[in-house]
């Protein structure tokens, strides 16, 4: 009898470790872009955020090296030290630029996680990313439009919708610092 309490206690432990796992994928897999890859980076799986992300299928990248989604000037020596160091159980994070199977470039806040077996050697690797080109794309757009802003002669201070000052240019804050007295004593509450 006890030995059959002790059992069922532990299957029970079981199928709650289980279900929290899977549950925790569901919920990451909602929201990152997941994929696999072997420790040398052949891909082994994907899920739908990849996949749509990479504008891939799974049968046509399964198999296929990592270095797919590389343009060729990024697979130089720093890409097979990037490996070498997942083969070897060292995570990578960081910005990655990737190329989609359209052409289309793609940037991804990454971390690269080895997975370990049971004797502590790396049998897998998984990528959890977000696609952050939208963002990218803003803050070039962002920071050509303040190099340009910054090279105009005249005087320029941008507000947003509700008035607050945003980006001053070097005239303007000159103009400003010469003024400033004058401004306090015309304008004690401005």
């Amino acid at each position: 009898q006890g030995q059959r309490e002790a059992a069922a206690s532990v299957a029970a432990s079981l199928l709650e470790v289980e279900l929290n796992a899977k549950g925790r994928m569901r919920a990451i897999d909602k929201l990152q872009a997941v994929a696999e890859f072997m420790p040398d980076g052949t891909i082994v799986t994907a899920n739908a955020n990849f996949l749509t992300t990479m504008e891939a299928r799974l049968e046509e990248i399964k198999g296929k090296h990592h270095r797919i989604f590389m343009s060729p000037d990024d697979q130089q020596g720093s890409y097979n030290t990037f490996w070498s160091r997942l083969a070897s159980g060292e995570p990578q994070a960081g910005v990655c630029r990737r190329i989609s199977r359209s052409g289309k470039e793609v940037w991804m806040q990454a971390t690269y996680s080895p997975i370990l077996d049971l004797q502590g050697k790396v049998f897998r690797v998984v990528k959890f990313a977000t696609d952050i080109t939208a963002e990218r794309k803003q803050a070039v757009l962002n920071g050509a439009f303040k190099g340009a802003l910054g090279n105009i002669a005249a005087s320029l201070v941008v507000a947003d919708n509700d008035g607050r000052i945003i980006y001053v240019n070097e005239a303007a804050a000159a103009l400003m610092s010469r003024v400033q007295a004058d401004f306090r004593r015309d304008l004690p509450d401005f």
